[in-house]
């Protein structure tokens, strides 16, 4: 885990282009895969939609995730 509670650090532009290739649905899988722990159910898209200065949340049934973005 990183400083503030944030669980990882990625590049916002290749997410975005993963959701805009692939959907939202493999990219819940995505990150199933990268949080396995967490049982991912549901994500935020104000960081897809709305820019890079909003973090992406993932609702998980044993606890959430939360990305912040590569400066």
């Amino acid at each position: 885990m990183y400083k503030n509670g944030v669980d990882a650090v990625w590049n916002h532009r290749k997410m975005v282009r993963f959701v805009a290739m692939f959907g939202w649905d493999e990219f819940l899988k995505y990150l199933r895969k990268q949080f396995p722990h967490h049982d991912v159910y549901a994500v935020s898209q104000s960081w897809y939609y709305d820019g890079s200065e909003y973090i992406l949340k993932a609702r998980g049934k044993n606890g959430d995730v939360i990305v912040s973005w590569e400066r």
